[in-house]
């Protein structure tokens, strides 16, 4: 598959997320910047624009050979959308079926933990996506999502108000009304963000 950087809607980084089970893939694009990314997700090659007859021949030949060379049920690990400083999600994109889902930061209330998966609520669903709870930790913006306890994470935008739920511990009232349990450490991080 020949699958440009910059596409309508989603990008090819994203695009490759969502195939279950990828062909070989060759970029073909004007932003350099995206070699490395496309490399960790085993793209075939990376033709930066404008390219010669020779090179792109050079990568078809790449292609057949790693064909010939391994299985065609090849697994294409999942990325997610980075920013290209910071290293940070700016948006999650969900295959749900066959649609795909932009999950824009601002509309996901929390996540939580489910087994090897995580479940990602907005106000009117929720989705899966594997990946883990600690991805999620260190590639969303520590200003606005926080670890509160080891199954979740929450945008401290839609929490409505804190709750005392045990000695020294506190439950997470959600502008959605669910309530989310609190561990002391979450509680510490969650005042260091919320400044109280």
């Amino acid at each position: 598959m020949f699958l440009d950087v910059q596409m309508p809607k989603i990008t090819g980084l994203e695009l490759v997320e969502v195939l279950d089970k990828g062909p070989f893939i060759i970029f073909v694009t004007a932003f350099d910047e995206y070699a490395i990314k496309a490399f960790e997700l085993n793209a075939v090659d990376y033709l930066l624009k404008p390219f010669s007859i020779d090179r792109i021949n050079h990568a078809v030949e790449k292609a057949y050979a790693q064909r010939t060379s391994s299985s065609l049920n090849i697994q294409i690990p999942a990325i997610d959308v980075l920013e290209s400083t910071g290293n940070k999600l700016n948006r999650i994109v969900i295959k749900n079926g066959n649609e795909l889902i932009v999950l824009q930061l601002n509309d996901i209330v929390y996540f939580e933990a489910e087994a090897d998966y995580v479940m990602i609520h907005t106000l009117q669903n929720k989705f899966l996506k594997q990946h883990t709870m600690l991805y999620f930790e260190t590639h969303l913006p520590a200003n606005q999502f926080v670890r509160i306890h080891r199954s979740y994470i929450v945008n401290a935008h839609f929490i409505e108000k804190l709750e005392p739920y045990d000695k020294d511990s506190y439950m997470a009232v959600l502008v959605n009304k669910n309530r989310l349990k609190i561990s002391r450490t979450g509680y510490k991080r969650l005042r260091e963000v919320m400044n109280f």
